[in-house]
């Protein structure tokens, strides 16, 4: 990770914070991956909500190639959108 980060370690906010000052806190990288990737996945649970739920119930109605593969675009989508780290894939 590069740059200023926000993230919620513990139920403490650290917002605009440059990883290696996080670091001397005692926040190591794990924990902000974890962090990372708690806020990546309620990214992709909202988008998948809103935009790939009804997609997938229309390929279930229609049992179509195409209505399949345009949910599975879709779901592509939002995950390249909203990437995790290594550990989490």
């Amino acid at each position: 990770m590069t740059g200023k980060i926000n993230v919620n370690v513990g139920g403490k906010q650290f917002i605009g914070w440059l990883e290696e000052d996080l670091n001397k806190t005692g926040i190591n990288n794990n924990a902000l991956l974890i962090g990372f990737n708690e806020k990546q996945k309620a990214f992709r649970f909202a988008a998948y909500k809103s935009e790939s739920d009804l997609l997938y119930m229309e390929w279930q109605f229609d049992h179509t190639p195409e209505a399949e593969q345009t949910w599975r675009n879709k779901v592509a989508e939002i995950k390249a959108r909203y990437p995790l780290t290594d550990n989490e894939l």
